[in-house]
């Protein structure tokens, strides 16, 4: 028998959801299980309030969904959503899944896009945080957030943390983001913002991938969302048997460093980090 999506049901029932907001299908993506559970109190709370604080749309938000049986077991990618998820989530304007994204990879919190729309690269901006936009088939992607392109409405990817590590500084952006998302597009009303970060675009001809050239143990030198200047040293391969440094993963150009490899063992070719150049190639 069909299993129902455990979910909170916030605003209005009477309407479509104006927002949906699903954690990483990933059993360990702590950090946004944890958001995603904070958030729901927070807007249990506005929904109950007689005060000025409001909600003036649909919100529907899950905490945590399980994989389908018989899935792969290391990335968001590898699962595919269920029936049920997709039924509850489908109807919904506005759609976003936050994922750790690669088991191998730590990300600075930030929004991803794959293929969108201009009305989506309009909205992303608003989530106060840096927006990468990829090619179609690099920089990762999410099989929920793939599905929903078929539903209609607007769908990102939040990319923020690894899996498995709860990371309590991060999730509190992320958090922060979330409510000042509402808020921009006019969801939610009465809740006073701090202050808004700087705004960062980067087009998919300014994103790239930097690989290892060799296998070896990987040791970085910096961490996801520090900005780096051409020729800045990201981290080093060194020999695991005798310490011989093989490689030094150097920046080629200057931009924002997204994610960064925290898996040590790796291998020719593999992901070491993201970086997004602040001129355009």
């Amino acid at each position: 028998m069909p299993r129902p999506v455990a979910h909170h049901d916030f605003g209005p029932h009477s309407d479509a959801a104006r927002l949906v907001l699903v954690s990483g299908v990933s059993q360990h993506a702590y950090n946004a299980v944890s958001v995603m559970s904070r958030l729901g109190a927070f807007l249990r709370r506005v929904d109950r309030a007689s005060d000025e604080a409001h909600l003036t749309g649909r919100v529907i938000i899950v905490p945590g969904v399980l994989p389908v049986e018989g899935s792969g077991p290391r990335t968001d990618r590898d699962y595919s959503p269920s029936p049920e998820l997709l039924e509850l989530t489908a109807g919904g304007y506005c759609k976003v899944v936050i994922s750790a994204g690669d088991d191998d990879l730590n990300h600075a919190p930030h929004v991803s896009l794959q293929g969108p729309e201009d009305d989506e690269r309009e909205t992303a901006c608003l989530f106060g945080l840096p927006v990468v936009e990829w090619e179609a088939g690099r920089g990762g992607g999410d099989s929920l957030a793939a599905a929903w392109k078929q539903t209609g409405g607007e769908s990102f990817l939040l990319r923020a943390g690894r899996r498995g590590i709860l990371e309590p500084s991060l999730c509190e952006d992320v958090f922060r983001a979330l409510v000042g998302f509402m808020s921009r597009i006019g969801l939610l009303v009465g809740v006073e913002l701090g202050e808004e970060g700087d705004l960062h675009y980067f087009g998919s001809s300014q994103s790239y991938v930097l690989s290892c050239r060799c296998s070896g143990f990987f040791v970085p030198v910096r961490p996801a969302g520090a900005w780096l200047q051409a020729g800045d040293l990201v981290g080093c391969v060194y020999d695991p048997f005798d310490g011989e440094t093989l490689q030094e993963v150097r920046a080629p150009m200057s931009g924002l460093m997204s994610a960064i490899r925290h898996n040590p063992i790796t291998r020719s070719g593999a992901p070491v980090a993201h970086l997004h150049s602040t001129r355009v190639r």
